[in-house]
């Protein structure tokens, strides 16, 4: 081999990693269909919980939820019990 092709060799293993890297990490633009459909997305609401409405928490046990925020269950009960 000649010290051309040794050289165009080494050429090739330097310049084709980059090549092959920058394709595949390269951010293409955005077409227009893609973007009127990215703004068409709806975005979901969080649905509010009702009033009494019981879920479990592993750090605080069962809680209702009473006015704006969850409280424990037996508060809850005891707040039933008084018509509150």
């Amino acid at each position: 081999m000649s010290d051309f092709d040794t050289i165009k060799i080494d050429m090739i293993r330097k310049t084709v990693p980059a090549m092959i890297a920058g394709s595949i990490m390269s951010v293409q633009p955005m077409q227009d269909d893609l973007i009127t459909n990215i703004m068409k997305m709806k975005i979901m609401k969080h649905r509010e919980p009702e009033q009494g409405e019981r879920i479990h928490s592993f750090i605080y046990g069962f809680q209702r939820y009473y006015g704006t925020e969850w409280i424990p269950e037996l508060l809850w009960i005891d707040l039933r019990v008084k018509g509150l």
